[in-house]
């Protein structure tokens, strides 16, 4: 997948706002070695408002990025939405603006360009619940039995009473 489109020239634009449209699929998650991203459909827009010197740049996302169940490794889709916003400054100049923004970037020249392909992933993984799991009862059953049934034994290897299993008490032993 070509993400050239996610790297904005900034020298290039002229003031006013411009909007930049993307959709990514699993393949721009896989460009940052992401084995963790089964399927995705993202929907990203970034708003790029330039003014005089100042450079403010809001990246919003809409869809469904499907990762892998924490507990059962079945894969389970989750909705993702946000909106980020933050300026671009470039490097030996400062802003009053970057200080009341969530985020400030600093590049290195008046000539870079603004590549958004790593804050696009960025906030796209930061969108997903810590926790990824299935709903009560909508994971793999075979693979949930298999979990318990290696707890079950786990449990019991390491119980500090498993030794007196063997022990037998007849009926004339005394203690």
């Amino acid at each position: 997948m070509d993400c050239d489109d996610l790297v904005i020239p900034l020298n290039g634009l002229a003031s006013g706002k411009h909007l930049f449209r993307k959709k990514l699929g699993k393949e721009f998650f896989a460009g940052f070695d992401e084995d963790a991203v089964l399927d995705a459909s993202v929907d990203v827009e970034i708003e790029v408002t330039k003014s005089g010197g100042s450079v403010s740049v809001v990246c919003r996302a809409d869809g469904e990025v499907a990762v892998p169940c924490d507990r059962c490794l079945d894969g389970v889709a989750f909705p993702l939405e946000f909106e980020r916003k933050f300026s671009v400054s470039f490097s030996g100049e400062g802003s009053e603006d970057d200080e009341d923004s969530e985020d400030a970037v600093v590049l290195p020249g008046h000539d870079s360009d603004l590549d958004m392909k790593q804050y696009v992933y960025d906030y796209c993984m930061l969108g997903l619940p810590l926790r990824r799991v299935h709903r009560d009862g909508e994971c793999d059953m075979e693979m949930i039995r298999i979990l318990e049934e290696c707890r079950e034994r786990k449990a019991e290897e390491t119980s500090p009473f498993a030794v007196l299993k063997g022990i037998v008490r007849g009926d004339d032993d005394e203690i």
